[in-house]
């Protein structure tokens, strides 16, 4: 996802058009066709919270002011310097389009449009333009035969209608189903040492950022697309996909992805809301290239499908699942995004092609551990990292980059198996410690979970144990004891979930037992899971 608030160092945040106004149509017939693009797609009466959580908003009614900006001799670069204006600046604390119309000589010539780049993309702004030059021209259709629009909602008033509950009922059941099976974290700490609280280890996260030009993936994105009848996002993101599943040792991987990226036709003519972020989780395990690029485009399909719900429900969901898997399960570890540009990329403006463009770095509080941009033109595409130096090192940073365009450039010709991207790019699984166990899909590391039994109220003092598990999936038993009798497996738990996103690597154990401490040392308390189950024992 491009950086919300500031434009990137190519210059595109925000999206800008330029529509011709066919000849002797009058003002009054440009603002129509602009009030009825805005009563049409609901992607344009899109406004954001200013509040920290950024909610998005959509309105039943909506309308924007339409500037009127009259030209005379050499005022063409004003201009240019007034919508580039709009292009790099963040708004949508109103709505999340400018309308700009040119007079010359009495006459209105051009339609400029600036949409901003969270609620509509490269694909859906050719739709409205098309919409709004029919429109112009007497051609136009009101409605779009080809799609359902979804109707359009102030958020409260959906989320307590019936149809809202519906929706969101079956989109918390996907997600509920997503959110057991995805990595509790994706990323484990480069520097493999004693787990700290992650606050005062890392404070502000420093960021490494990072670019790639390159004319070679714009061919071979495009021939492995044909070859395997899928489009041009899916076979990027499938390369990413593969990368991150070998370098994190991890067959199942989890994107989080925003909903304007179109990998089907069944989307391409729905200009709704799209600023949605859907996670897309896809297992890589014992598959090829080919298979990944197909489920790539399932798992976006089913995001998108299930991405309308209350938000709230996404909170509940996620305490649930944390309490009920015991660890800091996020969906914002690592985050894709591609931006299909509309006509051509000025290649000379992205020189040089083939060579990493280190961009410097930055310190942020809150950032996903890793962001990846494609900006994908017909003779070239632009690819951007940003990345937690914390979990990434510079050489790693490298290697992703180039490693999606070696691996589309072999995919171009032939399937290829996921175990040959190590000789392929060069790339190595990252180095864990003894210390470290997989179960339940993710990394753990225990003395992340050594860490959280410290400090819990009423424990004098826990030791844990690695049991096997079904299916080869190892358990982590506890031994617990206690100051006194009121003390359960369900407190020590609870008091553990309450710390997990001080240590996003560890875990809670899967079994706790509780004994008396102190003088009376000895006697088993309570014995469970911790997650409700508890049951006194007294064998």
């Amino acid at each position: 996802m491009l950086d919300e608030k500031h434009p990137s160092e190519f210059g595109v945040f925000n999206i800008r058009r330029e529509i011709p106004i066919p000849q002797g149509t009058r003002i009054e017939t440009v603002v129509e066709a602009v009030a009825l693009a805005m009563e049409r797609f609901e992607a344009l009466r899109t406004r954001f919270d200013s509040g920290p959580d950024r909610l998005q908003i959509l309105s039943i009614k909506g309308t924007v002011p339409v500037i009127a900006i009259e030209i005379e001799g050499d005022e063409h670069e004003s201009l240019n310097e007034y919508i580039d204006h709009w292009q790099r600046k963040h708004f949508g604390d109103e709505y999340s389009v400018r309308f700009a119309i040119t007079i010359e000589h009495n006459s209105v010539r051009r339609l400029y449009v600036v949409y901003n780049h969270m609620t509509v993309d490269g694909i859906s702004a050719g739709l409205v333009d098309a919409a709004i030059t029919d429109r112009m021209k007497g051609i136009g259709a009101h409605s779009n035969p080809k799609s359902r629009a979804m109707q359009p909602f102030e958020i409260q008033e959906y989320e307590h209608s019936q149809l809202g509950r519906a929706r969101s009922s079956r989109a918390a059941g996907h997600w509920a189903n997503v959110l057991r099976q995805i990595p509790g974290t994706t990323f484990s700490p480069r520097i493999d040492r004693a787990t700290r609280p992650v606050q005062s280890v890392h404070g502000p996260q420093r960021i490494i950022q990072a670019a790639y030009n390159s004319a070679a993936l714009a061919k071979s994105q495009a021939m492995t697309a044909q070859r395997l009848g899928v489009s041009r996002p899916s076979i990027v993101a499938a390369a990413f996909f593969s990368l991150i599943s070998v370098l994190t040792s991890n067959n199942y991987v989890t994107l989080q992805i925003l909903c304007s990226n179109r990998l089907s036709r069944e989307v391409e003519h729905s200009v709704t809301n799209l600023a949605q972020n859907a996670v897309a989780p896809v297992d890589c395990s014992g598959a090829t290239f080919d298979t990944i690029a197909k489920r790539v485009s399932g798992a976006a399909l089913r995001a998108y499908r299930h991405g309308r719900y209350d938000p709230t429900i996404e909170d509940e969901l996620m305490r649930e699942v944390r309490s009920e898997r015991g660890m800091h399960v996020t969906r914002d570890s690592c985050m894709f995004n591609y931006i299909d540009a509309v006509g051509d990329l000025p290649v000379a403006e992205f020189k040089p092609l083939g060579k990493v463009k280190w961009l410097g770095s930055s310190s942020r509080w809150t950032a996903p551990t890793l962001k990846f941009n494609v900006l994908s033109a017909r003779s070239m595409v632009h690819l951007r990292i940003e990345a937690d130096d914390a979990y990434l090192a510079r050489a790693d940073v490298e290697l992703l980059l180039r490693g999606v365009e070696s691996i589309c450039a072999e995919a171009a010709t032939r399937d290829i198996e996921i175990s040959d991207i190590v000789d392929i790019c060069g790339i190595s699984p990252m180095v864990r410690s003894d210390e470290w166990i997989y179960r339940d899909r993710t990394h753990v590391d225990l003395r992340s979970t050594r860490s959280l039994l410290e400090e819990i109220s009423g424990v004098e003092s826990a030791s844990i144990a690695i049991e096997e598990g079904d299916e080869g999936d190892p358990k982590i038993a506890c031994r617990v004891y206690v100051e006194n009798e009121r003390i359960t497996a369900r407190h020590v738990h609870s008091s553990i979930v309450d710390r997990l996103h001080s240590f996003p690597n560890g875990s809670a154990p899967t079994r706790y037992d509780v004994y008396l401490g102190g003088r009376n040392r000895g006697r088993l308390l309570d014995s469970g899971s911790g997650r409700g189950d508890t049951r006194p024992d007294s064998s």
